[in-house]
């Protein structure tokens, strides 16, 4: 799906191929309209190998880290009208991006280039300190098996 007008500036949007992946970008403000998926396909081709986790998809997550102006961010979304939810782009990313939870995202300028950053600088943090992470997953306690792994699946939904 693509659409002819931006959600912002209502500006006209054009196809671009970014990551591999066709977007509808804004000519004028630069903002960017991603279908479902899409986001998750360009940051899976990204140099860096970068996946996102499913927050994205699932939409948890949706008010963390959001101010009260960013929230009163009504967008709608181009396909069924809905207004799309304000989320954090990765929890603590400080990217707010629109999503409509069935077609897609709506990215203002320059925040595509700040998502992939942010996941390139947590994807090399994870590599440098797997080492010292996994101590910390695997005290020699047994009784904080559960914590563990509760430690383990925050750290994985963050970095994988």
């Amino acid at each position: 799906m693509s659409i002819q007008t931006c959600l912002r500036c209502k500006g006209s949007c054009v196809h671009q191929i970014h990551g591999g992946v066709e977007i509808d970008q804004c000519s004028q403000c630069g903002g960017v309209w991603l279908d479902q998926g899409e986001l998750e396909a360009i940051l899976e081709t990204s140099p860096n190998g970068n996946t996102p986790n499913s927050e994205i998809s699932s939409g948890v997550h949706l008010n963390a880290g959001i101010s009260n102006d960013a929230r009163q961010d009504h967008l709608s979304c181009p396909f069924c009208s809905k207004t799309m939810n304000a989320m954090n782009f990765a929890y603590d990313s400080g990217v707010i991006i629109n999503r409509c939870p069935n077609h897609g995202v709506w990215l203002d300028s320059g925040e595509l280039k700040r998502i992939e950053d942010n996941r390139a600088f947590w994807r090399a943090e994870a590599a440098k300190r797997e080492s010292e992470w996994k101590q910390h997953l695997h005290p020699s306690n047994p009784t904080s098996a559960e914590t563990n792994q509760t430690l383990l699946d925050f750290f994985r939904s963050i970095f994988f």
